[in-house]
């Protein structure tokens, strides 16, 4: 029996502006993945949002696709919640799903909300969000997201490199970080597995039996392709494709 998700949209989002063709390897990912998660699951719709399913939109840099994201994505999405995952975050344990990852507005991996690339978020709250004055910054969405939460953005932000200390500073001196804080349920910066952002995705910390998992800085080429083999999609060839891609991400 499959799991039902029926108030959860999957989300993928890929500009594919490299190669706008299937024989992108993010597409060949990104297709086996989505074919991997609704083999076990029931979701209530599944938008693809790439050139080869009319998505027209580019993105220039990390900034503009922020941008969207924080904006836009939440009024294409008419399910309570929508999961987001891309070609370097996805579903590998299926039966891992729990129904306490409901309790969040946003659940990412690590610290919560820097997992952006494989996260819950409830649609009523990102939309509210979206239309917050300063959200006209965009260093990063998920950085965004954890300006709402002491202590990971006390942790995270302003250590944060894809993070702008002038901007944060501002919120500091605003209390913009601290007051009206929108989430239904705080977050404490952990590495522990049994966190629950923790079982929802592998991300700081690594937990093969976590729900998902996103490729962060700290997993090797070799944890990572794990993730890959453990959904037994790939052929021989690919995974060798998707090794290759790897390593020329990490040594740009």
């Amino acid at each position: 029996m499959k799991i039902d998700l029926s108030n959860i949209t999957l989300v993928v989002i890929d500009d594919l502006k490299d190669m706008p063709t299937e024989n992108n390897i993010r597409y060949i990912i990104l297709d086996k993945a989505i074919k991997y998660a609704k083999t076990y699951i029931d979701f209530f719709d599944v938008k693809f949002f790439s050139p080869l399913h009319g998505f027209k939109k580019q993105f220039v840099n990390g900034s503009e696709y922020s941008r969207w994201v924080i904006k836009n994505l939440p009024y294409e999405i008419e399910s309570e919640y929508y999961l987001i995952m891309q070609w370097d975050g996805f579903i590998v344990n299926p039966n891992k799903w729990n129904t306490d990852f409901l309790k969040y507005d946003y659940l990412g991996g690590g610290g919560g909300l820097q997992n952006g690339g494989f996260s819950l978020r409830k649609t009523s709250k990102m939309r509210k969000l979206s239309n917050i004055k300063y959200c006209d910054y965009f260093g990063n969405e998920d950085s965004f997201y954890s300006l709402f939460f002491n202590d990971v953005c006390k942790n995270v932000n302003k250590n944060d490199d894809r993070f702008d200390e002038n901007f944060y500073k501002e919120c500091v001196e605003n209390e913009w970080i601290y007051k009206d804080q929108p989430f239904d349920i705080n977050y404490t910066h952990t590495h522990d597995v049994n966190w629950d952002c923790n079982k929802f995705s592998s991300f700081f910390t690594l937990n093969t039996e976590s729900f998902g998992w996103h490729w962060s800085g700290q997993l090797d080429l070799f944890t990572t392709l794990h993730f890959y083999k453990k959904i037994n999609m790939f052929s021989e060839e690919e995974l060798k494709i998707i090794h290759n891609y790897l390593k020329s991400r990490i040594n740009r």
